[in-house]
């Protein structure tokens, strides 16, 4: 419902309510929109109040009740509204012309009927049948509305980009994506993900193209300024939505779907014979990149064929060369230059002797203070790692199914101990 206001004051926009609560935007109804546009269809001095009756759950907004979340059935909103708004923007103004009474000159005619000079229109939109927002899902094409008023201007369907899924030319333009759906898969941190490149081709009413620094881009109903997604740290899912105005109009986009997996590897607990490389204890996360892939493959082959021993032994040995790269990454005070057996020896000195920020680092990889103690002893970490060396050249004659066994039990020990290292610390 919306009522017209007289006043002195030279309020520019009308007030907005959301179920008679005040909404503190000042956008969503602008009487400015078409100032630019053509001055004889323009009425910026409207003032009054605007209250919408809403009931569907997905019109929400954010905490301030500044903003509405942008969805689709958001965007069907905002377009009828913006059709009240021309409209009420035109025939105010065929009033205007008519002698409608200025700002200056209201106070001397309160009483005058608001109804004797309403200009009779057979275009005349009926606002008071508020389309209804369901829940149902929407296709590509923007939703028109029964009662907007009718453009002499519409394109033509015919010259619209010949597709099959390219959405029917409406009287607005259109937004066509590449996809809906689209996962990034990652380790660590996921890569910069430039969200223009899913927009196939955007056309504006006038079926002229419309180019990408134009178009808006909203990541779960908030603007992005970048335009871009990156750093992404934990397993997440994004709702993008793209937007442009074009002559006053609003053309959005269908929804896409943009998941982020981040990948991890379980150690399994050591009573799993099928697997060659187990946890110390407890099952375990492992988010080492390219480790935790490696040891998914060592134990896959060995589960297959358990005489690959050469290639088992040199990627059992793979993983310390890794393990300690990323450490001396993330922090290289602790690893001296030297052989990769040296390097072993020293990370698990260190890390052994290592309280972690809770004073309790150990319950990172066995409940058992005293296990933990026993069991990482440098020396033996460091054999294990002399022995891969051997066994990658020769391992056919020197290494047996134990030692093979040996050493990824080590090498698994090593991995996990490095990983629970650099997550205590906050490097991973």
């Amino acid at each position: 419902m919306f009522q017209l206001v007289r006043s002195k004051q030279s309020s520019l926009r009308p007030l907005v309510y959301f179920n008679k609560v005040l909404f503190n935007n000042y956008d969503l109804f602008n009487p400015e929109i078409s100032r630019a546009v053509q001055s004889s269809k323009s009425l910026p001095q409207i003032i009054g109040f605007l209250d919408l009756v809403v009931t569907n759950p997905k019109i929400t907004f954010n905490p301030d009740r500044t903003k509405l979340i942008e969805n689709s059935i958001v965007s069907e909103l905002e377009e009828y509204l913006l059709e009240l708004n021309l409209f009420i923007q035109e025939e105010a103004s065929k009033l205007r012309k008519k002698g409608f009474p200025s700002s200056d000159s209201m106070s001397e005619s309160d009483d005058m009927s608001e109804s004797d000079d309403m200009p009779e229109s057979d275009d005349m939109p009926e606002f008071d049948d508020m389309p209804e927002f369901d829940d149902t899902p929407e296709s590509d094409d923007m939703p028109e509305s029964d009662d907007a008023p009718e453009s002499d201007d519409a394109p033509e369907s015919d010259d619209a980009p010949e597709s099959d899924d390219t959405p029917t030319y409406n009287r607005l333009g259109f937004i066509k994506l590449i996809k809906s759906k689209h996962t990034v898969n990652f380790y660590h941190s996921s890569p910069t993900i430039d969200l223009l490149t899913f927009i196939d081709v955007a056309y504006d009413s006038n079926q002229c193209i419309v180019h990408n620094d134009s178009v808006i881009v909203y990541v779960d109903g908030l603007e992005s300024v970048d335009k871009c997604i990156s750093d992404v740290s934990n397993s997440s899912q994004s709702i993008i939505v793209y937007k442009f105005f074009k002559n006053s109009k609003i053309v959005v986009s269908p929804e896409l779907k943009l998941t982020f997996n981040k990948k991890t590897f379980s150690l399994q607990s050591t009573n799993l014979e099928e697997s060659l490389i187990n946890s110390f204890s407890f099952e375990y996360e492992l988010t080492l990149p390219i480790v935790g892939e490696l040891i998914q493959q060592i134990n896959e082959l060995w589960s297959i064929n358990k005489n690959y021993k050469i290639i088992i032994a040199t990627s059992l040995r793979v993983i310390f060369e890794l393990c300690c790269k990323f450490l001396e990454d993330y922090d290289s005070s602790i690893i001296t230059k030297g052989k990769l057996e040296d390097k072993v020896f020293e990370t698990v000195s260190y890390i052994k002797n290592y309280k972690g920020s809770d004073k309790n680092f150990y319950k990172n990889l066995n409940n058992s203070y005293t296990t933990y103690d026993n069991y990482f002893e440098p020396n033996i970490f460091s054999s294990s790692v002399k022995r891969s060396n051997l066994g990658s050249h020769g391992a056919t004659d020197k290494l047996n199914k134990e030692d093979i066994e040996i050493i990824a039990e080590h090498a698994g020990y090593f991995a996990q101990l490095v990983d629970a290292y650099l997550k205590d610390k906050g490097y991973i």
